[in-house]
Formats: structure tokens, C-alpha cells, sequence
């Protein structure tokens, strides 16, 4: 698996997601696993009910 990404938009989703978790109250998920599409990289999720609450 492949996965570059520039310092810049690393630096960038990390603090879009600090920012993103001050408005959000600490939950539990219990992952399932990784898995890759063409430039994408994703985490499976058990508990997807939380999640999607919150979207």
C-alpha cells in the first residue's frame, strides 16, 4: 500500500480533525479492519450507529 500524502495536507486534516473533535462528545467505536480502494484508504467501523449520528 502506497500511501503519500504532501506535509501540507497532512498538517491540514490533522487540524481539520482537532477542530472537528472539539465539537463532537467522546464516543466508543471498535474497528473492523483496513481496507484500500485507488488512492483511498480506509477503516472499517462495528459500530457505525454513532457515527453516523453525528453526520
Amino acid at each position: 500500500m502506497n500511501c503519500l500524502q504532501s506535509n501540507f495536507r497532512e498538517d491540514r486534516l490533522i487540524e481539520n480533525l482537532n477542530r472537528f473533535g472539539k465539537t463532537v462528545k467522546p464516543f466508543t467505536v471498535e474497528l473492523n479492519g483496513i481496507g484500500q480502494f485507488p488512492q483511498t484508504v480506509f477503516v472499517d467501523v462495528f459500530n457505525k450507529n454513532q457515527l453516523v449520528e453525528i453526520i
